[in-house]
């Protein structure tokens, strides 16, 4: 080939490749051109404003650099500019929060450095204002507000908002909670961050145009929560400030965004528990915690592995001897005035704990296990007078009359003591060396009582998250106050509790049942004593009653401590 051709070939080939190397050359365009932030109080962060970056021509964007001047820092927004070139079309994000440093006028730039037509290092700049203001008090030790009368008090609702899975508005409700209420209608709502290194993965906003007001003492506000990929906080905190031109209306309060991990609460009230033989009123007591211990992946609000614990001051059932149904004159027994009383309920201290597994919203599965121990233990007995048939009765050879030997032996050995001496059921005084008494005494019920037991947990109220939730468990198990001190059997269990007027009073009620059929026992012939015999005599033999199934229930209501406290310590106007 010529040396001609071979030249007109390569000039054509240098002409095509540069043609092509410009039509694939990135272009950039920035939008907002500029940011002008609102006034800030000096030392305080304000909420972030984004600068997209879009790649409108036909080559990959490759960005060097991201630079800020003056009173400005900058986080990466989603999508992030820091994740590798930007690929025609596409575009990234990148947020500026304004922190002045002193008052007044603050300027400075936001330089972008990529290869905007193919140059590289081209310098992209965008230019930051903004106004400082006089620093107000920490927001965890808010300053008072110069109108006079005091500190005004104001409400939020909610004070808990969950993390959507993507941008929503969420209503808001700030009112006044003073004697006469203050007229909010012309006040200003803000948004301040209490922490200056806010969750990159969550943007919240609260601008003051979605404020309206409802009434002159209560505004209503649109939050906007916009969640992004990536782990977030379990709590977010902000403060919500209510300002008349440049003065703080009232204390800033807290805005809590997450999904909260932490519940807790302190309870005083009464309950009524109640066995087969007639209810007994009782103070009540209780601390619960429940705290969230392991979430799943991609998971909110329940779900995942949660701890608690609860602790309270309730009631039991003690053991008794007028439930001894195998006594033919029990009835008579228990109202007869001769007869020492025993106490049917006792106050008990109790605990429960274990952990709960949420798999969907508000069904999980509960395992545990607690105890309870009598805080003022009954004592007493029940008296009854011996009889020649009752002899006969245990001296039968058939298997009722074995079965009575082996349950009540020391009781067997009086009538067989007995036996040989004359006149022992019919002259009186008995003769020396009878005895004409038994005493059926409690079992010790001092000791510590054991449970354990798995089921499922609902979860009845939600939505509110500055409260305890309510809670509905269905468990089975075993549990020694129900089944005689001994595990054996099993014991289905309801507990629950629901919280009303916000948390401040709860309803509360339990039932423990064991799952057995009736059994009938066997009829002793015995009569109460006409009056009370000392325990000590030698006429009388003690005899230990057989640890009974006993199923109990309980309700009641309580108000919470906690509450009722942050109620009654709240500043008001004077």
């Amino acid at each position: 080939m010529k040396p001609r051709v071979l030249w007109s070939l390569s000039l054509l080939l240098s002409l095509l490749s540069t043609k092509l190397a410009y039509s694939q050359n990135p272009a950039v365009s920035l939008s907002p051109m500029s940011l002008s932030f609102d006034s800030q109080a000096q030392g305080t962060v304000s909420a972030s404003q984004s600068v997209t970056v879009t790649n409108t021509g036909t080559g990959q964007l490759t960005i060097t650099a991201k630079d800020v001047t003056g009173d400005f820092a900058i986080t990466d927004g989603i999508p992030t500019c820091s994740a590798g070139p930007v690929a025609p079309t596409a575009r990234c994000v990148i947020n500026v929060t304004f922190a002045p440093k002193a008052t007044g006028t603050r300027n400075g730039t936001l330089t972008i450095t990529d290869d905007d037509g193919g140059v590289t290092g081209s310098p992209q700049v965008v230019p930051l204002k903004g106004t400082g203001t006089t620093a107000p008090a920490a927001p965890t030790a808010p300053a008072a507000s110069a109108k006079p009368g005091g500190i005004p008090c104001l409400n939020l609702k909610p004070d808990w908002v969950s993390i959507p899975k993507e941008a929503t508005l969420t209503p808001i409700v700030i009112s006044s909670c003073d004697t006469p209420a203050l007229d909010l209608s012309k006040d200003k709502v803000t948004l301040e961050s209490a922490n200056p290194n806010p969750d990159p993965n969550l943007q919240v906003s609260l601008p003051p145009d979605t404020c309206k007001a409802v009434t002159t003492s209560e505004l209503d506000c649109d939050l906007t929560v916009t969640p992004a990929d990536g782990p977030k906080k379990y709590d977010v905190k902000y403060y919500v400030a209510v300002l008349n031109k440049t003065e703080r209306v009232g204390r800033p309060i807290e805005l809590h965004i997450g999904d909260r991990n932490l519940y807790w609460m302190i309870l005083a009230g009464i309950d009524l528990t109640s066995t087969t033989s007639g209810p007994n009123q009782q103070w009540f007591a209780r601390a619960s915690l429940m705290e969230k211990l392991l979430s799943y992946p991609g998971a909110s609000k329940q779900h995942g592995v949660w701890g608690w614990l609860d602790a309270k001051i309730g009631s039991m059932p003690t053991q008794k001897t007028s439930a001894l149904s195998s006594l033919s004159s029990v009835s008579s027994a228990v109202s007869s005035s001769g007869i020492q009383s025993v106490g049917d309920i006792a106050q008990t201290l109790e605990f429960r704990t274990g952990l709960s597994f949420y798999l969907s919203r508000r069904i999980g599965f509960i395992s545990g296990f607690g105890g309870s121990s009598p805080i003022n233990p009954v004592s007493g007995a029940q008296e009854y007078s011996l009889s020649g048939n009752l002899y006969k009765q245990f001296a039968n050879q058939s298997p009722a009359s074995q079965s009575l030997q082996q349950t009540y032996p020391q009781l067997w050995n009086a009538l067989q003591t007995n036996q040989p001496i004359q006149g022992c059921y019919t002259t009186t005084p008995a003769p020396s060396g009878c005895t004409t008494t038994v005493a059926f005494v409690l079992p010790n019920r001092s000791r510590f009582y054991r449970s354990y037991f798995g089921g499922l947990r609902l979860w009845t109220k939600e939505g509110d998250q500055s409260i305890f939730p309510g809670l509905l468990d269905l468990t089975v198990g075993q549990n020694e106050t129900v089944t005689g001190g001994v595990l054996r059997g099993v014991v289905l269990t309801l507990t629950g509790d629901y919280p009303l007027a916000g948390g401040t009073f709860r309803l509360f009620g339990s039932a423990f049942m064991r799952i057995s059929s009736n059994t009938n026992g066997v009829t002793m012939d015995m009569s109460p004593v006409t009056s009370a015999v000392s325990p000590t005599s030698s006429s009388v033999v003690i005899q230990s009653t057989v640890p009974l199934d006993q199923d109990y229930f309980r309700v009641g209501v309580a108000v919470d401590i906690v509450k009722v406290l942050a109620t009654l310590t709240k500043p008001k106007t004077q």
